[in-house]
């Protein structure tokens, strides 16, 4: 929250949507960490890091309005 800027509702709807996509990505590889699965999670942290500087930069853009 300190980074990004969204409110604690934001942040928390954030968080629920993080956990809940890791929990369906773990069951769709069948809890197993294997090869392929180092790749998802580079690739999720990838698209999770995106979506963070995304939320940033809104938040830094109303900050300045």
């Amino acid at each position: 929250m300190e980074k990004t800027g969204p409110s604690r509702e934001d942040a928390y709807l954030i968080f629920a949507h993080n956990v809940q996509g890791n929990l369906a990505v773990n069951r769709l590889f069948g809890w197993k960490r294997e090869t392929e699965f180092a790749h998802v999670q580079e690739l999720l942290g990838a698209y999770s890091e995106g979506g963070l500087q995304a939320v940033s930069s809104r938040h830094d853009s109303h900050s300045s309005s």
